[in-house]
Formats: C-alpha cells, sequence, structure tokens
C-alpha cells in the first residue's frame, strides 16, 4: 500500500477544483457527507457533513448506522436504509496509506449501499496503477472515470487557485444510477475523456 500517487510533500492539504465540485453536484445533487475535509474545505464542497482530521475519516462512521471504515471487513452490514452521497478528495502522505484507506473504505461503503453515489477525486494517474494493489473490493476503472485533458489546479485556499499539482489528476463517479452515469458523461466530456468501467459497458 505504499506510494499510492502522494500528494506534494509539502502539505497533504490541497482543495478541490472548484470546477470539479461543480460538476459533482450537477451529477449526483446535495452532498451528504465529505470523509476528508475541514470547515475551511467545506466552504467549497458543501457538504451537509464533514469529517475533520481530528476525527480521523478511516476510524469514523460515514453515514448513520454504518460501521466505521476500520469495522467494514469485521462488521460487513449492507444499509437497510436511503443511500447517501459523498465527495472525497483524500489527503496524501509519503507512504500512501491515507489514499489507499481512504479508497478501500468509499469502495465497500458504496458495494454496501450506504454511499449511493460519490464522486472521488484522483491527485495523480499513478494512482490508477496503485489503487489496484490495495484490498478495495473495486477499482476506479471499473466505475466511470474521467481524465481532464489539461491539469487540475487544486486550491490553496477556497477560491484561490495554485499551480499543483504538475501532473494530470482523475476523478471517478461511483453510482448505480444510468441517469447519474449519462450526466457525468455528458458533462464530463467538456472537461476531457471519460471512460465506462467494467461496471457500465453494455447497460447503456
Amino acid at each position: 500500500m505504499r506510494a499510492i500517487g502522494q500528494h506534494s510533500s509539502k502539505t497533504p492539504e490541497w482543495g478541490s477544483a472548484a470546477r470539479i465540485v461543480v460538476l459533482a453536484r450537477a451529477v449526483i445533487g446535495e452532498i451528504d457527507v465529505d470523509p476528508a475535509s475541514s470547515e475551511k474545505w467545506n466552504r467549497v464542497v458543501g457538504a451537509r457533513r464533514f469529517i475533520a482530521k481530528r476525527e480521523n475519516g478511516l476510524r469514523t462512521a460515514w453515514v448513520p448506522g454504518a460501521p466505521a471504515p476500520h469495522q467494514l471487513v469485521a462488521k460487513r452490514r449492507v444499509a437497510q436504509a436511503a443511500r447517501h452521497t459523498a465527495f472525497l478528495n483524500p489527503p496524501g502522505n509519503k507512504t500512501g496509506t491515507l489514499v489507499a484507506g481512504f479508497w478501500r473504505a468509499l469502495a465497500t461503503y458504496h458495494e454496501l449501499g450506504w454511499i449511493g453515489s460519490a464522486v472521488y477525486v484522483g491527485f495523480s494517474v499513478e494512482q490508477l496503477a496503485r489503487l489496484q494493489r490495495v484490498g478495495a473490493p473495486s477499482h476506479p476503472l471499473e466505475h466511470v472515470t474521467l481524465v481532464p485533458s489539461r491539469r487540475l489546479h487544486y486550491s490553496v485556499r477556497p477560491g484561490v487557485a495554485g499551480e499543483q499539482p504538475g501532473h494530470a489528476s482523475f476523478v471517478t463517479l461511483l453510482s448505480t444510477s444510468r441517469a447519474e452515469v449519462d450526466r457525468f458523461v455528458l458533462l464530463g466530456a467538456e472537461l476531457g475523456h471519460v471512460t465506462l468501467g467494467d461496471r457500465h459497458r453494455g447497460r447503456r
């Protein structure tokens, strides 16, 4: 689980590009939870609930009634209530374990029905290679993924874009809604190439 396309070594904290938040809201509507955020960055995402660093999004349940991420394997409960929406731009670290843990949690919550629709921001295309080896129930390319034709400029503070990263990123939609997939394909095509993963080929 090492070196999962890490964020800048200067800081693990980069705000999501505003155009990606706009895309997410246009596709999945209101965002119920951002499990890796802060009061500052939630001004951009606007999630109903966010989980800050001090709460630890890998040890705090993302939605009511669900197991915490570190309990998902032992307490593998399928959701009985309404599904929730999520937006996730995971923090990075030098070993890549944070990105691995957050993707694994999101993919598992989605598989079990706790998260019905989610938009995941991959800090680097390198993650597409490395996330194959983290023990998650699915990979971004099994879903619907956008690779922007131009580099996304992450925010250094709300409303102000920085120069990072110096490489390509990607954005993945996890959803079983055909309408949401269609909207993501249509709107994402304005930013770059969108590919349908194995879970969606043949359904359109």
